[in-house]
């Protein structure tokens, strides 16, 4: 799962490789603890991330992807 991004013009191209296997973020985990609940119950669900905000040119993004 990975997220890959160029630049061509005035337009940002984001890729985002959805192939792989869904699993539970790890926010997903510490909310549910923090609530007192068992993470083993989550339903797996994100893709891909791009781990918080990436700086593309003179711009930043950042994105989560998760199954619908």
């Amino acid at each position: 799962m990975s997220i890959s991004h160029e630049i061509k013009g005035d337009k940002l191209i984001i890729t985002c490789d959805i192939s792989g296997t869904p699993y539970v973020s790890k926010s997903a985990v510490a909310k549910a603890e923090a609530k007192g609940q068992d993470p083993s119950k989550l339903v797996a669900q994100a893709l891909a991330t791009s781990g918080g905000f990436v700086r593309a040119g003179n711009v930043k993004f950042s994105l989560n992807v998760n199954v619908a």
